[in-house]
């Protein structure tokens, strides 16, 4: 469902004695109305208004999915890491070869850094970019 499109507050659609009134409203709630249903309309993002750390992450994995290169991820977020998860994978140097199967990161939080741990689904000593959010609590 889309929101109807917004009115916004104008002094002279009020009687005169109100219009001074609306005037110093309208300027704080038509910027703060127009942010929110901005927002409502399919314009929030994960990166500028969900609490994460979305970030590219060049890695290999060996045979039982461990990183051998790369791994980590610096969180620009304080708090603890509430979850995460992959959204992109692609292989470095042949963008044509894909996982094998689901890609899944397995990893835990060292203060302000992301250490992955483990990850399923990619092809060992291959050099993939893997696009991972991990979400803040």
């Amino acid at each position: 469902m889309l929101l109807p499109s917004f009115r916004r507050l104008f002094s002279q659609n009020f009687e005169k004695q109100y219009q001074n009134l609306i005037s110093t409203l309208s300027q704080s709630l038509n910027n703060g109305i127009q942010v929110l249903y901005d927002a409502l309309n399919n314009q929030i993002t994960f990166r500028d208004n969900i609490k994460c750390t979305v970030q590219d992450i060049t890695l290999m994995v060996n045979a039982t999915g461990t990183p051998i290169q790369g791994g980590t991820m610096a969180l620009t977020f304080t708090g603890n890491v509430d979850g995460y998860f992959v959204t992109q994978v692609t292989n470095v140097n042949n963008p044509n070869t894909y996982p094998t199967a689901a890609v899944m990161v397995f990893g835990q939080q060292s203060n302000q850094t992301f250490i992955i741990n483990n990850v399923t689904g990619l092809q060992p000593n291959v050099q993939y970019t893997i696009r991972l959010i991990v979400l803040g609590r």
